[in-house]
């Protein structure tokens, strides 16, 4: 293992300050639209799939949760009127998952207001990654 340099020691620095930063804008962002930030992960996670629907079992996956606690996170969305289950035509066991107009309103509101941070924060991992290891 190589040894870790001053210089890659302030990189990281920066960087974990950068996505602290990030996510602390994002919970204020999300706050102000009447979202928690798992909602709002939740609705980004629908409204980014390829057709704008996913099921729990996708979810699961791509939030890095245990499935108990996507079905939890999913329930609570639906209760919310953010979210809701749309049974699948060919196996009745399935559902997928749309955010509704309300979920989809304040997920987009969120994403807007964090452009300028989400282009900082890429704009310092290209510079990261451009500089190498």
């Amino acid at each position: 293992m190589d040894p870790v340099s001053d210089e890659e020691l302030r990189e990281v620095a920066a960087f974990w300050e950068a996505l602290r930063t990030f996510v602390a804008h994002a919970e204020r962002a999300c706050r102000s639209h009447g979202l928690t930030p798992q909602r709002y992960r939740l609705l980004v996670m629908i409204l980014g799939s390829a057709d704008g629907e996913t099921t729990v079992t996708s979810l699961r996956r791509r939030l890095h949760v245990a499935q108990s606690s996507a079905t939890e996170l999913v329930d609570g969305a639906v209760r919310a009127g953010l979210v809701e289950r749309v049974p699948d035509r060919r196996d009745g066991r399935v559902s997928h998952l749309r955010a509704t107009d309300e979920g989809a309103r304040r997920a987009r509101s969120v994403i807007a207001e964090l452009r300028a941070e989400r282009a900082g924060l890429r704009d310092l991992l290209q510079e990261l990654v451009r500089r190498g290891p």
